[in-house]
């Protein structure tokens, strides 16, 4: 079946991001796909150690088997590292 078969999900591990991992995990079963968990910290890499170990720890709600990679941008924003990877 064509479809989505990676899926970017970008996480400021807010209270949000467990609903929207689980839609996407979703998506991946459904169309056979994989994710790909991403966030962006500053070019500075202030709170990189915390976002990198929140990363690693993250949990995708009925969808670890589908998670590809877990990935941290260093950027000048997070639309410009979401873009990167994107590419």
């Amino acid at each position: 079946m064509a479809g989505y078969r990676r899926i970017l999900v970008a996480l400021d591990f807010s209270e949000s991001n467990a609903r929207t991992a689980a839609l996407a995990a979703e998506w991946a079963a459904a169309f056979g796909g994989q994710l790909l968990l991403a966030s962006v910290v500053p070019l500075s890499g202030e709170r990189e150690a915390e976002v990198r170990a929140a990363m690693e720890t993250f949990a995708v709600p009925g969808g670890a088997e589908l998670v590809e990679s877990r990935t941290v941008v260093k950027a000048l924003s997070p639309d410009l590292g979401l873009l990167q990877l994107a590419h």
